[in-house]
């Protein structure tokens, strides 16, 4: 398997599994989830500000699969998004 087929298999995959939730009153409920490796690269990546005491990520889907798009289509940048991608890509290779 090649970089590009890496990148086109982990960008099938975020685009197949988004997290949705049902609400049951005051309840929130997971319906379904991201995937897997979504799920680690966001939480590798969490900030704080004192504006929002609770952690969140500063990686965006859109911009993920924006640079997945590149990697598959060999117009890799080496752009910040890229280059936090390629442990995960490495990943998706050996398997």
């Amino acid at each position: 398997m090649t970089r590009e087929e890496a990148a086109w298999r982990l960008l099938e995959e975020l685009r197949s599994a988004r997290l949705e939730v049902a609400r049951l009153g005051n309840l929130r409920v997971a319906i379904t989830t991201n995937a897997e490796w979504y799920q680690r690269f966001c939480n590798s990546y969490k900030r704080s500000r004192k504006r929002y005491p609770r952690l969140r990520t500063f990686i965006k889907r859109q911009t993920t699969i924006q640079a997945l798009e590149r990697i598959a289509f060999g117009r890799a940048k080496g752009t910040p998004y890229e280059e936090r991608l390629e442990p995960f890509l490495d990943q998706a290779l050996s398997n």
